[in-house]
């Protein structure tokens, strides 16, 4: 039987067999990473595997335990692994992490910790009692060179988060984190909303209001059905504002696509947010971060599209004019009203942009110091829209992005301050 050392380089040899068939991930949005899994049965016997090995989607613990010991495994086995084992996988599909509880392993050895946040899978085999080690720390370096294209794509976007559910639970499981994305995503028509046969009636009425009141003005609402190729694109169906204002009218929650920005002042240590007005229909009088429905009439492919929309809406609430580039994009469904926004997490304002800083019809816009967001978000959480409190949760969470050095180094503790709040 060979030594620990041994196995760490033959599950590292395994991963450049993935990397020799399938390259490193070169020019790829999101490459799969190059993962070398070996099982060592206590008599000393070795079963190899490696990402892809027999079919180009098969993790590399599926690989050996199902494909290749067809799901026997001796007892008292140990598992080597490149990468740690998934917690999260498809619909229908079994994890890593609980496809080694389910075989009753003895011990896992783990080379690179999971970038993806999806990972976790050393929580999971630790609570689940089972021995846990890592390689050494020469044979982890070369790992990493080997997945560098995996990592840094990694680092950038992802669909699933482990603080999602932190921030989800913050605001009374009333809103659902769809996406953290390096970048907004560009939209793409799926068709139009199938409108229910049994609102045309109440439908036909508006219209004829909207007529009266409007002048017939009834621009297109993008209605959410979903990310694709990893947060790249979004695709939605569209709507008239007129069929929007008649769901909405009739207590349906059409999932009109917002798009908005945390507003941050860095020279005033301070974020602007956004008071909604007692007279509008949703939230009133409520607290929340600056964003509005966005209308597809001026979409165009082949432009940020949602980046445009974002900047508009914040100028008709706000007036305001923040520098929007490097900021980070999260996606947050509202589950009490539908709305999705799209939400840029810094947009910075400038003292000369402060200055011109008013509200609209729709509410006020209101200064709010740093130093009293953790009062806010926790004390005063009843005056918030639930999304609003998600946003500076996000933003807090992804390192408070232009901020002051100083107040990014504090940014963490004031998150975890909130989160751990009582929020019944």
């Amino acid at each position: 039987m060979g030594s620990d050392r041994y196995y760490m380089q033959l599950a590292l040899a395994a991963a450049r067999e993935q990397a020799e068939r399938y390259g490193r991930g070169e020019g790829k949005e999101r490459p799969d990473p190059l993962v070398g899994c070996v099982l060592v049965t206590a008599d000393g016997r070795e079963v190899v595997g490696y990402r892809g090995e027999e079919n180009p989607t098969d993790h590399a613990e599926f690989t050996v335990l199902q494909k290749k010991l067809r799901g026997v495994v001796p007892p008292g086995a140990t598992v080597f692994t490149t990468l740690e084992p998934c917690t999260d996988r498809g619909p229908g599909k079994t994890p890593c992490a609980d496809r080694l509880v389910e075989a009753g392993v003895a011990r896992v050895v783990i080379g690179y910790m999971d970038p993806d946040d999806r990972g976790r899978g050393y929580h999971k085999l630790v609570e689940k009692g089972i021995a846990v080690q890592l390689f050494d720390s020469d044979i982890v370096k070369e790992i990493q060179n080997l997945n560098i294209y995996f990592i840094e794509s990694r680092k950038k976007s992802s669909m699933t988060r482990a603080w999602f559910p932190e921030v989800e639970t913050a605001c009374g499981h009333r809103v659902h984190i769809i996406a953290d994305l390096a970048r907004a995503p560009l939209m793409n028509r799926v068709g139009a909303y199938p409108f229910p046969a049994d609102l045309v009636p109440d439908y036909q009425k508006n219209l004829i209001e909207n007529q009266h009141k409007h002048k017939g003005w009834n621009e297109r609402i993008a209605e959410y059905r979903g990310l694709r190729h990893s947060g790249t694109l979004l695709d939605y169906d569209d709507y008239e504002y007129v069929q929007w204002k008649t769901l909405r009218d009739a207590g349906r929650k059409p999932r009109a696509v917002y798009a908005g920005a945390v507003l941050v002042s860095p020279d005033e240590a301070s974020l602007y947010i956004h008071r909604r007005s007692l007279d509008v229909q949703t939230e009133p009088g409520k607290l929340h971060a600056f964003a509005g429905g966005f209308i597809v009439d001026y979409q165009n492919l082949a432009d940020e599209t949602l980046l445009h929309a974002c900047l508009r809406e914040l100028h008709e609430e706000s007036s305001a004019q923040p520098h929007l580039e490097n900021s980070r994009v999260v996606i947050v469904e509202n589950l009490d009203i539908g709305w999705i926004d799209v939400m840029y997490m810094a947009g910075v304002i400038s003292p000369s942009n402060v200055k011109r800083l008013k509200g609209s019809k729709e509410g006020e816009v209101v200064r709010l110091p740093f130093s009293e967001l953790e009062d806010q978000l926790t004390k005063n959480r009843r005056a918030w829209v639930s999304t609003g409190i998600a946003h500076h949760l996000i933003w807090l969470r992804l390192g408070a992005p232009g901020a002051p050095a100083w107040y990014q180094r504090e940014s963490q503790n004031v998150y975890s301050q909130i989160v751990a709040w009582p929020h019944k």
